[in-house]
């Protein structure tokens, strides 16, 4: 039987809810595996040698990155778990706001408190350590989070390549174009794609997986919580910025640099989920002050 361990750095703990979520399947999948560290089922100091060790979470400070270096010694795999540990998570948009210290470390030193000082910037997990295996997700989704589990437990390992949700989206075009607009300025067609309708979606460069949950069961637009699609990492001209731009400047009839105009916080528009991933910001001259600055609103 495996040895299990789940560990939370700086999270909401969204991702180890999803695993609650599954209730029996739970139940069952822990069957297969011992249970070492759980932050909301059982917790210790130290960690333990385990087989599979799930890091949910951002570094945000010293004492993160002391608990990451320890359990990466300690585990035979380290998963990514959720989109914060795999692309920074929301957590990156503190980049945007000149890093990571600002306001918490002015007030740590202000009252004098033993307070962990706040990382300058926030990264992914495998800025720090080496990461066996990702799991994004804003929370991951529990099917998929059941199914590694189970895959591992039998000594698989996920290989499938990502789609987007796009791929996995019921909506379809047709419906009236026009935009850029904003999801609460008018009704969405229903059954009709958010993009061909003129508003911002991000199903085009997100990662499938999800079953295309917002926009294709719940009435929302993606907002990207997946993370960016393999297509986007790997090909500069799918930046997710530009070319969202470049489908609602299609959709709208108007020039890119007007629909550029429309979003006055891009980092929130089209970064909100990726805006710590060092792929996007190595692609521009200056690295990661560029992008930083540029998503700032220069």
């Amino acid at each position: 039987m495996d040895r299990l361990a789940i560990i939370q750095l700086g999270s909401c703990g969204g991702c180890q809810l999803s695993l609650l979520d599954l209730g029996k399947d739970f139940l069952d999948i822990m069957e297969m595996y011992s249970i070492e560290h759980f932050p909301m089922i059982r917790e210790g100091e130290e960690f333990p040698e385990s087989d599979l060790v799930l890091v949910e979470g951002t570094v945000r400070h010293a004492r993160h990155l002391e608990s990451l270096r320890k359990v990466r010694g300690r585990a035979r795999t380290l998963v990514a778990l959720g989109t914060c540990a795999v692309f920074g998570g929301v957590q990156g948009l503190a980049n945007v706001s000149g890093g990571g210290r600002w306001e918490e470390s002015i007030s740590r030193a202000r009252a004098g408190e033993s307070v962990p000082l706040f990382t300058r910037r926030v990264l992914p997990l495998d800025a720090y350590v080496p990461v066996d295996v990702r799991l994004p997700g804003c929370p991951v989704p529990a099917g998929l989070l059941a199914s590694f589990l189970k895959g591992s437990a039998e000594g698989a390992r996920p290989t499938r390549e990502s789609a987007t949700v796009c791929a996995e989206c019921p909506l379809r075009g047709g419906g009236e174009k026009g935009g850029p607009f904003r999801f609460t300025e008018r009704k969405a067609e229903s059954g009709i794609c958010f993009l061909e309708q003129g508003f911002l979606c991000m199903g085009p460069l997100t990662r499938d997986g999800c079953g295309a949950l917002c926009p294709g069961s719940s009435g929302y637009p993606c907002r990207g919580c997946r993370g960016p699609s393999d297509g986007a990492l790997i090909f500069q001209e799918l930046d997710p910025m530009v070319e969202s731009i470049r489908r609602l400047s299609r959709t709208a009839s108007n020039k890119d640099e007007q629909v550029a105009g429309y979003f006055m916080d891009r980092a929130h528009a089209f970064f909100m989920f990726c805006a710590a991933e060092p792929t996007f910001r190595d692609r521009r001259v200056g690295g990661t002050s560029g992008i930083v600055y540029r998503l700032g609103g220069e």
